[in-house]
């Protein structure tokens, strides 16, 4: 948990959310997970001396531009 702590980006702060942009789904799952998600919060709270959560988003992509730039110059698609 902490390597996947150390990737995140601190987005924002909101009452006692505290909000984290993670660039991969397994982070947020991992960060999501019952028991880390308990540690995470508990020591949030500790440290901070006031009752915070952490909560994982999906940051936005610097890659996503750069394919769709790519994607956009030779005239592709994605496909799913």
């Amino acid at each position: 948990m902490p390597i996947v702590l150390r990737s995140a980006d601190l987005l924002a702060v909101e009452g006692d959310e505290v909000i984290v942009g993670c660039a991969y789904k397994l982070h947020i799952d991992i960060l999501s997970d019952a028991k880390n998600k308990k540690i995470a919060d508990d020591l949030l709270s500790q440290v901070n001396r006031t009752s915070l959560r952490l909560c994982p988003r999906m940051r936005a992509s610097e890659k996503d531009e750069v394919v769709e730039g790519v994607i956009s110059a030779f005239g592709g698609k994605v496909v799913s």
